[in-house]
Formats: structure tokens, C-alpha cells, sequence
């Protein structure tokens, strides 16, 4: 790869970045990987994650199903606000 190619795809990252915003609550054990992105240390917590595009408006939840009966949950309210 040129370096040309490298400093674009550095700057199309660089905008998808700007434009995503990613919101994960994790409720239970967690860790930090080799990125320092927050993830799940085992199988043993319930997460709602929510993608959003501030450019497009769209808005991806992903919701554990513990929280998908409870609509009234604080978290689970605060993910689809």
C-alpha cells in the first residue's frame, strides 16, 4: 500500500470515527482490550449497546434480554434516547 493509500485510509477512518458514536453499558465484570475499548471480562454480565450515525440519524440498539422485557428501565431509556 502507497503512502498516498495509507493517508487515505487514515483520513476515511478518521470520518467514520467523527461520525459514529457508540455507547456500551455493561452491568458486571469488565475489562479494557489491547485498544482500550471497554469489553465483557466473561459471560456473566447484561449489556445494551447502542450505535448511532450523527451524520445519517441511524441507530443501532443491541439489547441483552434481560433488559428487552423491562421498558421501563433507567439504562435501557437512557440507550433509546
Amino acid at each position: 500500500m502507497s503512502e498516498y493509500d495509507k493517508v487515505i485510509a487514515k483520513a476515511k477512518k478518521a470520518v467514520d470515527d467523527f461520525v459514529s458514536l457508540d455507547v456500551t453499558t455493561i452491568v458486571g465484570k469488565f475489562k479494557l482490550d489491547e485498544n482500550g475499548k471497554v469489553v465483557p471480562a466473561d459471560d456473566d454480565q447484561k449489556i445494551i449497546y447502542t450505535e448511532s450515525n450523527i451524520l445519517t440519524g441511524d441507530i443501532r440498539n443491541l439489547i441483552d434480554p434481560e433488559f428487552a422485557s423491562a421498558a421501563d428501565d433507567p439504562i435501557r431509556k437512557f440507550h433509546e434516547s
